[in-house]
């Protein structure tokens, strides 16, 4: 029995009501799991809240009921997918301590003119190579200095990509090299080749090197990197 115009239209309907839930319990859950105390400076630094309303929450209320003023604003202000995994950025670079993180060197520079502090290129670059291998993917960019962190959020064949377990990779466009958190081997591939396209090398390589502290490895490998030079 062929659907009636009425109810077509109402499980459009529900569909887009779902798709508001999963994106509203998402950003819910990140405010949740914040130290109170973190909220207003990562909510400040993610910027896509005006100053008025950072102003109107009422930070002595549980983390619960945080979330939910802070859910109703996002609502209001028609927040995506982009905006909530840029929060999901802002939320780990402040909390980089609390992953593990390990480092892959490239080598071998490309005769590819590429400028490769054309961050925008690489940008560009990075997304084409990997949509061109996985359709449900979502990646998102934010720079902190002269550090570019990218976020990969993937799904299962047909299923959407899964946001609750993104990867994570840090690079600096000066350096050779790129710091992964949460890269899984069905995905590792895909992710260096994107990498090794948009940055100009040939060639990448898992170093023997993992820590919690993402600064102490950078400053170690930069110092390294910065000598060989001389």
């Amino acid at each position: 029995m062929a659907p009636t115009p009425g109810s077509a239209k109402k499980a459009r309907r529900e569909s887009i009501s779902a798709m508001d839930e999963c994106l509203s319990e998402f950003i819910k859950r990140m405010i949740v799991r914040m130290p109170l105390a973190e909220v207003p400076a990562t909510l400040k630094m993610w910027g896509f809240l005006a100053e008025k309303d950072l102003q109107s929450l009422t930070l002595w209320k549980s983390k619960e009921g945080l979330a939910m003023e802070i859910v109703n604003l996002c609502e209001s202000k028609k927040a995506t997918i982009d905006h909530a995994a840029d929060l999901d950025i802002v939320y780990h670079h402040i909390n980089s301590k609390k992953k593990l993180w390990c480092v892959y060197q490239m080598s071998v520079l490309s005769d590819s003119e590429m400028n490769v502090t054309d961050v925008a290129k690489f940008q560009a670059i990075f997304k084409k190579s990997v949509y061109s291998v996985l359709k449900n993917v979502t990646i998102n960019f934010r720079e902190f200095g002269e550090a570019l962190w990218i976020r990969i959020a993937c799904g299962k064949d047909c299923m959407k990509p899964n946001q609750y377990r993104p990867t994570f990779v840090v690079y600096h466009t000066q350096t050779p090299y790129a710091f992964f958190n949460g890269i899984t081997s069905a995905h590792r591939s895909m992710i260096c080749q994107g990498l090794l396209l948009a940055a100009g090398y040939r060639h990448i390589q898992e170093l023997d090197l993992k820590s919690r502290s993402l600064e102490s490895m950078q400053d170690m490998l930069f110092k390294k990197f910065s000598q060989a030079w001389f």
